[in-house]
Order: structure tokens, then C-alpha cells, then sequence
């Protein structure tokens, strides 16, 4: 079943809100939008990889300072924070400037080699960026970029953690309690079945068969379902065992489930922006 796409916040009067308000409606926005969860959850697991088609520089080449900035226009104090930490500025001298400013000034120590595009990204929390970004142009990213033909040990873990995250009820990044993105039955019903019997071993395929005879003698009335095919089949033996390229189907119905399908994938290009008057800014 297809959602529709959750859309970036949108505070209403910011300017008359404190920091407070402002970061409570953030996180409420958040636990009620299990798309964003997932996003924020792949993003923060994709940091922790050393990825050569996922890395700070790629990700600062794709939502570069400036659009970024664009993005927390109503947030002065995350655009503060995230400008003093990474240009040294005092608090209130910091949040004194036009997101364009602030992104420019990024933009120079790092491109002056004062601090690394690692630094940059780090300062950029997940949580912040699905809720005022474009989750579903990050979530696109992953898959076009990801080389699901090469299934390499760390490919084919990501795609296990992957599958776990999707069928999860709780988010593992923040301890949220979610629906879960797709079902057991979702995972099983995209992949085909000839692929299926293909590529898991024969131990495997008996052993799942042979849970499903005793799980009929013993419990007659309730069926053995994609459910318990996969507390057998894990995540884990799924990617070892069948082709990345196979299990990308897996990702592109999570994509529609989340109503991603539609997304457009390139970032948007910035354009100038007309600055508030500083009488304006908290």
C-alpha cells in the first residue's frame, strides 16, 4: 500500500516561536511520519560505512552548504549551532546571518582546508535533515547509487540490515515505535520465487519445510506464513544468499510503500533568496 510522501516541516509564524516550540513540533513531526524514521535511520547507517559511492564529499556534491541552510530557513538555532561549530563564530554572532551567508561561510573553511567535508556532514544531524529536507530525494539516492551488483561482504550486510529496518516496528536509530515500513510477507513476495529456490541452500529450504509440518501437527488453526519463513531465512542468509540485484526490488516497493515512487532524484538547484530584516530573527 502506497503512502503519500511526507513533506518537509513547515513551521507556522516561526518568527513568534521560541527554539523550544519549534524543536517539539520538529520531533512530533518526526515520531508520526515512519518514512522519515527510515530515511534518518539509512542516512546514520550509511555514515557508519566506508563507502566509496556514499561518502561526505558525495553527500556535500549532492546538498551542498547552501541548500542545506535553505532548508532550517525557520530554524535559527539549528543553522546556529551548526555555523558556530563549524566556523568557530560565537552563538549570537553566528545566528545573526542569512542562510546564504551562513553557507558561505562553511563553504570557505572548508575549501580553505581549515576543516574536513567529514566535519561538515557530522554537523548535519539525520533527524534534522528528513524532517526539513527531501527524505525521498535522499532514499533515491541510496538506491540509484549503491552498486547492487557487486555483492561484497559490506553490500550484502547493508542489504540484511536493510530488510530488518524495513520490517521493523521500532526505529533503531532514536528508539521510536513505528509501523513497520513493509511486512514479512512484502519482503517475500518480492523476491521471485524461482530466485528464491534458486540461490537459498537446500539445508535452508528443508529446514523452513520442515517447520512448516511441525508448525501445522502442532498448531493446526494458524497458518505458517512469509512470517515465519523469515524468522529461518533471516535477513542475514537472504543477502548471502540471493543477488543484490534481485533484492533491489525489495528496496523499490519500500520506495512506493513510503511514496517515494515519485520523487524527483536531483537535488534542487540553489537560487537567491530575499533575507529577512534582522528585527525578524529570533
Amino acid at each position: 500500500m502506497s503512502l503519500n510522501a511526507p513533506k518537509a516541516l513547515c513551521h507556522g509564524e516561526a518568527e513568534e516561536r521560541d527554539d523550544e516550540s519549534l524543536q517539539s513540533e520538529a520531533q512530533a513531526h518526526l515520531t508520526q511520519n515512519a518514512p522519515l524514521q527510515m530515511v534518518a535511520e539509512l542516512l546514520t547507517k550509511l555514515r557508519t560505512l566506508d563507502l566509496p559511492w556514499w561518502t561526505p564529499a558525495v553527500a556535500r556534491a549532492l546538498w551542498p552548504a547552501t541548500l542545506r541552510m535553505r532548508w532550517f530557513k525557520q530554524r535559527n538555532d539549528v543553522r546556529q549551532i551548526i555555523t558556530s561549530k563549524l566556523t568557530g563564530l560565537p552563538a549570537k554572532a553566528a545566528r545573526r546571518f542569512w542562510p546564504d551567508e551562513q553557507a558561505s561561510l562553511m563553504d570557505a573553511v572548508i575549501d580553505s582546508g581549515d576543516i574536513d567535508v567529514a566535519a561538515f556532514e557530522g554537523s548535519f544531524s539525520p533527524a534534522d535533515l528528513v524532517v526539513y529536507g527531501p527524505a525521498g530525494q535522499f532514499w533515491r539516492a541510496f538506491r540509484e547509487r549503491m552498486p547492487w551488483e557487486e555483492s561484497s561482504p559490506v553490500h550484502q550486510r547493508l542489504a540484511a540490515w536493510l530488510i530488518r529496518a524495513l520490517i521493523a516496528d521500532r526505529s533503531g536509530a532514536d528508539n521510536l515505535s513505528r509501523k513497520p515500513i513493509l511486512s514479512a510477507l512484502d519482503v517475500r513476495s518480492s523476491i521471485r520465487s524461482s530466485i528464491w529456490h534458486a540461490h537459498l541452500p537446500f539445508e535452508l529450504r528443508v529446514e523452513i519445510d520442515q517447520a512448516r509440518l511441525k508448525h501445522e501437527r502442532s498448531r493446526p488453526r494458524e497458518p505458517f506464513t512469509a512470517r515465519h519463513e523469515l524468522a529461518i531465512a533471516t535477513p542475514e542468509r537472504i543477502a548471502e544468499n540471493i543477488p543484490l540485484t534481485e533484492l533491489m526490488l525489495v528496496v523499490e516497493r519500500a520506495e512506493t510503500a513510503m511514496g517515494f515512487d515519485e520523487v524527483e532524484t536531483s537535488p534542487i538547484v540553489p537560487t537567491p533568496i530575499e533575507a529577512s530584516s534582522p528585527s525578524q530573527v529570533n
